[in-house]
């Protein structure tokens, strides 16, 4: 196995209060753009929010991290 970093957003950013402490939201992909575009999605879906400001943006993108992972080549 090959090692490859990715990119991590390990939980919510506070979409819906309370309920997004503990909505167990994770998302690991290749490129940020791709993590954002997920937790734009998870907002909508579980959190009701229609449209991201860029405000929200600017902070999912200050907590997604780089990690390495095992990838099979």
């Amino acid at each position: 196995m090959a090692k490859e970093e990715y990119k991590e957003l390990m939980s919510c950013i506070g979409f819906g209060g309370d309920s997004a402490q503990a909505c167990g939201f994770h998302v690991t992909a290749k490129i940020e753009a791709e993590v954002v575009e997920l937790a734009k999605v998870h907002a909508k879906e579980a959190h009701g929010v229609e449209e991201i400001s860029p405000e929200d943006e600017k902070k999912i993108k200050s907590n997604i991290k780089s990690v390495t992972v095992e990838v099979k080549k």
